[in-house]
């Protein structure tokens, strides 16, 4: 069960940091069409460059910010649109929420910076993938339990049975004085003794 918490423990933290590593990658190749709209102060375009996080379930929502700090163009996922608020200009890097995972990355044209770009994805993989190692842990651990229940029990059989038989005999010899009685024992079956008690 350690090694299993272990394996979880090391699985959910990779997987962690694919998921940074994830949107970090999109962020790049966003900023990469990103700039000229940022520079020009094109919000259509920079509409449509966001509009390509539609094929990323994921994801959430996500900012073009001017270099000044205001919002030139947005992205919500539909489901959110309505009551999405957006975020005042955050700081570059990486923050996680109880909900959410967002990055925040400056947008450079010619080594020039131009805006922010800002993204955030939902951790429903994540919440799903903790669920599954959940029940995958349970159901381990009841199989475990229920061997060690088999084993005991057979090993109780095997160790208590021979006991209990020697215990019987003594008590049959000194309420009868018959010495001539034995006590049968032995490892998963029980024998003649080859001992007199």
């Amino acid at each position: 069960m350690l090694f299993c918490t272990g394996f979880v423990l090391y699985d959910l933290n990779d997987f962690r940091n694919r998921k940074v590593s994830d949107l970090q990658t999109t962020a790049d190749l966003l900023s990469v069409s990103a700039d000229a709209p940022l520079a020009f102060n094109d919000a259509e375009n920079g509409a449509q460059v966001l509009q390509a996080l539609r094929v990323r379930p994921g994801n959430r929502a996500a900012v073009l910010y001017r270099a000044d700090g205001s919002v030139l163009s947005r992205y919500a996922r539909r489901d959110l649109a309505a009551r999405y608020t957006l975020p005042k200009l955050p700081l570059p890097g990486v923050v996680w929420s109880s909900d959410s995972l967002s990055y925040t990355e400056v947008v450079y044209l010619d080594g020039k910076p131009v805006g922010t770009i800002y993204l955030e994805d939902d951790l429903n993989d994540l919440h799903s993938r903790m669920v599954q190692f959940a029940k995958g842990l349970a159901v381990m651990a009841g199989t475990c339990l229920f061997i060690v229940y088999v084993l005991s029990s057979w090993l109780r059989k095997g160790i208590t049975r021979p006991i209990y038989d020697l215990a019987w005999t003594a008590r049959c010899v000194a309420s009868r004085n018959d010495y001539t009685l034995r006590a049968t024992f032995g490892w998963g079956g029980a024998r003649p003794a080859q001992h007199g008690f």
